[in-house]
């Protein structure tokens, strides 16, 4: 089993590395624009979520070819961009512009600033593509449902409000210039900043107050260009996806035009887990299945789903031999051969189980065998991958490790060892049922609720196992304590050993 998780942890550090995109390739630079308005969106390094924007960024993309605006697509990325991902967008029709990333006077160490809007002032370098006439500028977490040319339309600067106090610039449109660009890059020390990013900083320079007040736009039917300072644009520019939750359906006066995800960022709707607590990310990964695929991902998960099965019945097996050996022998043989034939060097391993060993760490060995058997499989899935392909190999994987800590411990009670596997699976049974009204009954019928259900068994599954703890050292006999461990010294060495091989 050692040699098959080391075989795994080198091919799936190989999968990932593949995935990345670390191979040493060569950059060629696109070309230049081939319209008068553009599509642009940023990309940077050196936060640990790089490569979940790189994907959430061919993704927003995509769907917004899909619907084969009249504009490039352009993408302002950090020199430190791998070369890999800068050809994979270009082979996918976007305009590269490597860029130099705007210094963050905010990021410092006592503050609390959020290391993941590192480099989002590089979104104010937009103001630098003076080849273009306007410029609508994109986060990564937006989706399109319909359009939206007419927005080269709008005016100097517009933004769409999401909430009754400020508006989001997860989409905006700009007038370039490169005096506005240098204003903007003189005042941003300067200019308060409630966030360190660049909504914090746009919302003051161009002020919230001034937006509510400026027009709403509406696109000249002559398709002529607005020369306003400022617009507002209609709320569906930038549906947030939360307003989907509150009824699991859409209810909104405007049309839909553009979805956006501004969430806690654990719960983007590209992470796997984030399903099914916001339903929404399948209809992302859907997206992600249509325009961009799962490329390296799918061999990750195909290797973990054989390894947690070949682990899964090789624990079964093994179970089940060392059982029947304990209820033949009443030994059984965990620390090599039967007790009667071991080698000598095994003698101080045996002392050394023994001076360890207590009630008390065996119970916090095995409740701590039975969590990490719930943690590790959900660690080593790819981040990004469908959760109709994450989830089954999550549950496989916890199932396998489970197993293994029941054939670690041959006589350990099968059922409530295997209590928090089925709490978990239960709870996201309920969890995933599409008929919730809403998120909030979803969250409190379907997981506090049942959790706390629930919790009487897991309770009982709890004194199950500190009771089997406790008639193990039962069974060994008569006790004398030796560097806080459990060997007897009045029992002959065969005896004694016949007691430590019980308790393993």
């Amino acid at each position: 089993m050692a040699a098959l998780l080391a075989l795994a942890v080198v091919l799936l550090g190989a999968l990932c590395g593949v995935a990345d995109g670390q191979a040493v390739q060569t950059y060629s630079q696109s070309g230049g624009p081939k319209h008068e308005n553009a599509y642009a969106t940023i990309l940077y390094t050196g936060t640990v979520r790089d490569y979940e924007f790189y994907i959430a960024t061919r993704v927003m993309l995509k769907s917004l070819q899909s619907f084969h605006p009249k504009a490039d697509t352009v993408i302002l990325a950090s020199v430190g961009v791998p070369v890999p991902w800068l050809n994979k967008l270009a082979e996918e029709g976007h305009r590269i512009v490597v860029v130099s990333d705007v210094p963050n006077p905010f990021a410092s160490p006592e503050s609390h600033f959020q290391h993941r809007f590192l480099h989002t002032f590089n979104k104010l370098l937009g103001w630098s593509l003076t080849e273009y006439k306007r410029v609508v500028m994109l986060d990564a977490d937006n989706l399109f449902l319909q359009n939206i040319d007419e927005l080269f339309q709008c005016g100097k600067f517009c933004a769409a409000f999401i909430n009754p106090c400020t508006y989001h610039t997860g989409l905006f449109v700009l007038e370039p210039s490169n005096a506005t660009l240098s204003n903007m890059l003189s005042r941003i020390a300067s200019t308060p900043n409630r966030d360190g990013a660049d909504q914090g900083f746009l919302t003051e320079y161009y002020p919230n107050t001034k937006m509510l007040m400026s027009p709403m736009f509406d696109a000249p039917v002559d398709g002529s260009v607005l020369d306003g300072e400022m617009y507002r644009l209609h709320f569906g520019y930038q549906m947030d996806a939360g307003y989907y939750y509150l009824s699991h359906a859409w209810h909104i006066p405007c049309p839909n035009k553009v979805v956006t995800f501004p969430s806690v960022p654990l719960l983007k709707p590209w992470y796997w887990w984030s399903y099914p607590v916001l339903p929404l990310g399948t209809w992302w990964h859907q997206h992600r299945w249509d325009y961009v695929g799962y490329g390296h991902e799918v061999p990750a998960l195909v290797l973990q789903g054989t390894l947690y099965l070949v682990a899964l019945i090789f624990s079964l097996c093994l179970r089940r031999k060392c059982f029947a050996d304990w209820q033949k022998d009443g030994v059984k043989p965990c620390l090599g051969n039967r007790c009667g034939s071991e080698s000598d060097w095994l003698n101080p391993v045996r002392v050394l189980v023994g001076a360890i060993i207590t009630p008390w760490t065996l119970k916090v060995a095995v409740a701590g065998a039975l969590l990490l058997a719930l943690a590790v499989p959900a660690y080593w899935i790819p981040t990004t991958v469908h959760p109709f392909m994450a989830w089954p190999i999550y549950f496989l994987g916890a199932l396998a490790l489970t197993s293994a800590v029941l054939a670690a411990f041959p006589t350990l009670p099968v059922l409530p060892a295997l209590t928090p596997w089925l709490i978990v699976f239960l709870i996201w049974s309920d969890m995933a049922n599409p008929y919730w009204p809403n998120i909030f009954q979803k969250i409190f019928l379907g997981c506090v609720l049942v959790a706390a259900i629930l919790s009487p068994f897991l309770l009982w599954a709890a004194l199950r196992l500190s009771k089997w703890a406790d008639g193990v050292f039962e069974r060994i006999g008569e006790r004398e304590p030796l560097m806080g461990g459990i060997i007897n010294r009045t029992k002959s060495e065969p005896e004694a050993c016949i007691s430590m091989a019980k308790l393993c």
